[in-house]
């Protein structure tokens, strides 16, 4: 029935629980549940390799959306958005243990996530609105 359920409100399946092991601090003896991790309505982005990152710029902005960075860690990342000719263009700093308000972007805006300086991901928004989370894989 969970899986029947999960399919009918979104093209991959979710976790009941949504993430009870989200890592906190100090450690609590209850399962936490991650409103973030809850909303149906986002989709959570994946990153891309940063490699790919001298082959990207944004080409179109006929299709807007959403994206959202959500940070668990205590480091912070700086966000950047590519423009028509593939060069970076400074966003801002998502600080650590917080999450952003969502910024409007194209589902053709290449975004680049960076800590100390390295590029950890490169991501693609979609026509649904999209959450980064950091570390890399979580949710």
């Amino acid at each position: 029935l969970h899986d029947f359920i999960a399919g009918l409100l979104v093209d991959e399946g979710f976790t009941a629980y949504c993430d009870p092991t989200l890592p906190r601090e100090p450690p609590v003896l209850l399962p936490q549940v991650d409103p973030a991790a809850c909303d149906l309505r986002t989709e959570r982005l994946n990153p891309d390799d940063c490699g790919e990152e001298e082959m990207l710029a944004t080409f179109d902005t006929a299709v807007p959306t959403t994206i959202r960075f959500v940070n668990r860690t205590y480091e912070p990342y700086n966000v950047y958005w590519l423009d028509e000719q593939g060069v970076r263009r400074f966003y801002g700093s998502v600080v650590p243990r917080s999450e952003g308000n969502p910024v409007p972007t194209f589902v053709t805006q290449p975004w680049v996530v960076t800590s100390g300086g390295a590029c950890v991901g490169i991501y693609m928004p979609t026509e649904r609105d999209g959450r980064v989370f950091f570390p890399i894989g979580s949710y």
